[in-house]
């Protein structure tokens, strides 16, 4: 008889969780990002003592998400796609034209008007979300020199989360900042740096390795991060991989100098 009670109790145990679990997963999934990352706001608001940190955050939060509604990229398997024509041509010796019909001859030509997008809505993780916000809302306040820009600027040049169509990726700058160590080492011996010399140091490096010029590559993807590292392409790949280079430089430059 005690027997059994235990299994029943050991049954009931379990059911409760399993419950709980179910209920749980249900809220956080039905839970809207604006939702999830304003309740985020307000405990973090409530941690720090800062009710001006919340409604910084929230503001940050509308701009992203209200910007996102329109935005959409194109899978991780169709960026390794155009990649492999990038990584092809920066190796290759042949002709462009020659390298692209060779790929297209094993693996199928890729065609722009079927390229399947998906809205970044759809595929947003929440955590990755709120931890980005917050970590913009951080480097906003880690200087003197961050302090001093107007709001319009840092939310329509400092914040954006992506740079074209590639496949959503809140953590490029982080991965970014990972594939540029030799111009972080650089500002750390480099104290008289002001914001255009690092600019132009980031540049210094970028065009240490010569980028392979060609427009006869497939278009239709952006590279995004991955331009770092595969330096081929057109001017739109050139931009990007400039333009993430210059981002990630200035980014360094304030943090070495916060405080300051």
């Amino acid at each position: 008889m005690k027997a059994r009670t235990v299994i029943s109790y050991t049954v009931f145990g379990v059911i409760a969780i399993i419950t709980a679990i179910v209920i749980y997963h249900f809220r956080h999934e039905s839970e809207t990002p604006r939702d999830y990352v304003y309740k985020k706001a307000l405990q973090y608001g409530e941690k720090i003592g800062n009710d001006n940190a919340t409604q910084d955050l929230m503001r940050i939060a509308d701009f992203i998400l209200s910007n996102m509604s329109f935005h959409h990229g194109v899978s991780e398997s169709t960026l390794d796609l155009y990649l492999n024509y990038y990584k092809s041509w920066s190796a290759s010796s042949q002709k462009v034209s020659e390298l692209v019909d060779s790929i297209e001859h094993r693996e199928g030509r890729l065609n722009i008007q079927n390229l399947e997008y998906i809205d970044d809505m759809v595929i947003i993780d929440k955590e990755q979300l709120w931890q980005y916000i917050l970590d913009m809302y951080n480097f906003r306040n880690s200087s003197k020199i961050c302090r001093k820009f107007k709001d319009n600027v840092f939310l329509e040049y400092i914040l954006p989360y992506r740079v074209g169509n590639e496949p959503l990726n809140l953590k490029w700058k982080t991965e970014a900042d990972n594939t540029i160590y030799e111009i972080k080492d650089s500002i750390i011996l480099r104290n008289d740096l002001n914001v255009r010399d690092a600019a132009n140091l980031a540049m210094k490096f970028w065009n240490v390795r010569p980028f392979k010029w060609t427009d006869g590559l497939p278009k239709g993807c952006t590279l995004g991060v991955k331009g770092l590292t595969v330096k081929a392409g057109n001017c739109r790949d050139f931009g990007v991989g400039a333009m993430i280079r210059e981002i990630c430089r200035c980014r360094q430059y304030i943090l070495q100098h916060s405080g300051t």
